[in-house]
Parts: C-alpha cells; sequence; structure tokens
C-alpha cells in the first residue's frame, strides 16, 4: 500500500484552487496516494475572518488570488455556484444549510491535524500549509526516497 498524502481543501477556497494542478501532479512524481479531503468553507468554519476587524485580510485575498492565478497560468474567476451565500461587499454569510457528513468527518480530521485553512497536506503526521508550500512537500517526499524518477 502507498504511503498516504491528506488534501483538506475548500471549494470556496482561491487557494484550494490554485494548489489544486500542483497537488494532481503529487501522486504522478511520487509513490504516493493523494486523498482529497473536502472541508467547510472558511466563512462557515470561522465566520469571524469575515468580521469587521478582518476585512483587510478578506479584501486583500479579492486582490491576491487573480493575480496569483494569473501569474500560474490559471483561469479565476469566482465559484459559481457559490457553495454559500455570501454578500462580497459586506462579506456578512447566511446561516449555512445542512452538511454532508463527510464532509464534517473531514472538517473533524482537519482540526485534529492541528490546522486551520486550507489547503493543507498532511503526509505521516506532517502538514504542509499553503498552496505555496507543495514545494515543501514534495521536498519530504524526495527525502523519503518516494520519487518516481
Amino acid at each position: 500500500m502507498k504511503p498516504l498524502v491528506d488534501l483538506f481543501w475548500s471549494f470556496r477556497s482561491p487557494y484550494s484552487y490554485l494548489a489544486t494542478p500542483g497537488a494532481l501532479e503529487i501522486p504522478v512524481k511520487f509513490a504516493v496516494s493523494l486523498r482529497f479531503r473536502p472541508v467547510l468553507p472558511l466563512a462557515v468554519r470561522q465566520p469571524d475572518f469575515f468580521s469587521p476587524e478582518n476585512l483587510k485580510r478578506a479584501k486583500y485575498i479579492l486582490v491576491d488570488w487573480p493575480r496569483r492565478a494569473e501569474m500560474l497560468g490559471l483561469p479565476h474567476a469566482w465559484p459559481s455556484p457559490d457553495p454559500i451565500i455570501q454578500d462580497l461587499e459586506t462579506f456578512k454569510v447566511a446561516e449555512p444549510g445542512s452538511h454532508r457528513e463527510e464532509v464534517s468527518e473531514n472538517q473533524h480530521a482537519l482540526e485534529q491535524s492541528g490546522q486551520w485553512g486550507v489547503p493543507t497536506f498532511v503526509f505521516n503526521g506532517e502538514p504542509f500549509f499553503g498552496q505555496d508550500r507543495i514545494g515543501t512537500l514534495c521536498w519530504r517526499l524526495r527525502k523519503e526516497n518516494l520519487a518516481l524518477s
């Protein structure tokens, strides 16, 4: 059985989206299995992120991810349909509806890994947070002699 890399990922996270091409290359380049584990969107996981005190962080993301997507050669657009209802002017989130049991289990596993955000990769209990840490994860996999070529 191949070693496992968990990928905690949100359908609404622009940074999860930006990590997708690199994430899909991992099981091609390394002798590992990649387990996709969708979690709740940040606006549901941590609603206070969008509080008035944190709006500058949210506004920065709206500036940063399109330019990062352009730099990576990826198209960029907000998810449609959006998995949650949020006013992008005020950042207020509508009350969440019901969520599937699998997403709740993945959310719990993300928290158990000691992490909070997405995308987070976990290999042998070691977390790699952010789409800009795929290279670090690949470095670790090479150190474990898991590179295929």
